[in-house]
């Protein structure tokens, strides 16, 4: 149900307690955009290559051409905005392969001709492959996105502060408190971005009445259906 509230007048010190909030989401959201891998699958990095728009393409812990064994390779390209990456197993000649690990791991298992397998997915016949060694602890990840390692730990203490916030704060606007925490749980980045833009009055601003404001069990419901863009 939705219910109905008055306004409440907010201190200044929470009002400028938004203002950070607002600058530091501001400050998540462009590393986000700057460093942020989405996952993918192998069909959809074949489909990008078959297309013919994909001239490059990055090998992350490639096998050594001499090598024996197998290996967890990282293959990223550019897609729009942001990059994006699937992960497969390389298995050298000889080398059977090892059972794949659990998911979110792809199951994809291709052979020590790695290079020739995705250069002859091209329509042309050529693409530029470059390589780099894996490096321990490089990223961190957000809903399955990889993003560097201060983005993942800002954002935790982000929505450890939303959190408190909701729990602690003012009377929220638009959204009860349990409405919001079922929206954070349900839509992830989404509710975490609208409610200090939303939910929190600004600075020296009375909390003015919002009238009707969406309640938990409506909150619920639409956790429970919307759908996750992001993953």
């Amino acid at each position: 149900m939705l219910e109905t509230v008055g306004g409440r007048t907010v201190s200044q010190g929470w009002g400028l307690f938004r203002s950070v909030m607002l600058v530091v989401m501001g400050v998540i959201i462009i590393g986000v955009w700057l460093t942020a891998t989405r996952p993918a699958s192998m069909a959809d990095l074949q489909k990008a290559l078959s297309s013919g728009q994909l001239s490059q393409v990055e090998l992350v812990g490639e096998l050594e051409p001499a090598a024996a064994g197998t290996s967890l390779v990282d293959i990223v390209w550019q897609d729009g905005l942001f990059a994006r990456y699937t992960t497969v197993q390389q298995t050298s000649a000889g080398v059977l392969p090892e059972a794949p690990p659990p998911a979110p791991w792809p199951t994809s298992v291709v052979g020590s001709d790695l290079r020739d397998v995705l250069t002859a997915s091209t329509p042309t016949g050529q693409l530029q492959v470059t390589s780099r060694e894996v490096h321990a602890g490089s990223h961190g990840v957000l809903f399955e996105w990889r993003v560097s390692t201060w983005v993942a730990v800002a954002f935790m203490a982000w929505v450890l502060t939303v959190l408190v916030t909701l729990i602690v704060g003012p009377e929220p606007r638009r959204a009860t408190r349990w409405a919001w925490f079922w929206l954070i749980c349900g839509t992830g980045p989404f509710a975490l971005v609208l409610f200090p833009l939303f939910g929190l009055a600004g600075a020296g601003k009375p909390l003015e009445p919002t009238g009707r404001r969406l309640t938990g069990g409506w909150a619920f419901l639409i956790a429970v259906l919307f759908p996750k863009p992001y993953l």
